[in-house]
């Protein structure tokens, strides 16, 4: 990894990031359930290692959409 890219990776998981954008813009980004997800496991590589098995996020995608379809449902 190059020293310009360790700088932001350092910058990015410390959250002084100090452009415009915070953690939860980044979260967002990667994905709409991962600002949860992180703060309900808050270890940083568990993190990583969750999202980046397509299995689990395609049964996090399944449990979400399956929620707001209950939530539509009780809500009529």
């Amino acid at each position: 990894m190059q020293p310009v890219e360790q700088k932001w990776i350092v910058r990015i998981v410390l959250q002084k990031i100090e452009m415009g954008i915070n953690f939860r813009v980044i979260m967002d980004y990667v994905s709409p359930h991962a600002l949860s997800l992180y703060q309900s496991i808050n270890n940083l590589k568990e993190f990583c290692k969750r999202m980046s098995d397509p299995n689990y996020v395609r049964i996090l995608n399944m449990t979400h959409d399956q929620n707001a379809k209950e939530i539509v449902d009780v809500s009529r």
